[in-house]
């Protein structure tokens, strides 16, 4: 099977997983909250949560992360040329750093992403 189509197969799983678990359309849920502010707290990032319902998935970290299949860390995407001009690094929020983990069902599908994000860049 292609590469390509490996991956048009994976995304829509991806897609219809995320559909399933209804995280779109739901109001925020406390036990994920609790995990946000947890990692915020481990990675002395300013708080929890953005003013935001929902961001194109190509205007986002998560699309890297997600595709990456593993733990994303970004330490100062603004120096970074695949990250420099995501709208939310140009403008607000100003994101300069951003690590990232797949939250991923039982089944092996991954629904989104646990991520920090801060206006500090970090070093490596």
């Amino acid at each position: 099977m292609s590469r390509m189509l490996r991956k048009i197969l994976r995304e829509r799983a991806r897609a219809r997983a995320v559909d399933s678990v209804g995280v779109l359309s739901a109001p925020a849920e406390l036990c994920l909250d609790r995990f946000a502010e947890l990692a915020s707290t481990a990675f002395a990032a300013p708080g929890v949560g953005l003013d935001l319902v929902c961001v194109p998935r190509r205007e986002g970290f998560c699309h890297y992360a997600v595709d990456c299949d593993d733990l994303l860390e970004v330490c100062d995407a603004w120096a970074d040329p695949v990250f420099r001009l995501l709208p939310g690094v140009v403008g607000a929020p100003y994101i300069r750093y951003y690590p990232g983990a797949p939250l991923t069902l039982a089944r092996k599908v991954d629904v989104g992403m646990l991520c920090v994000l801060d206006t500090v860049a970090r070093l490596p």
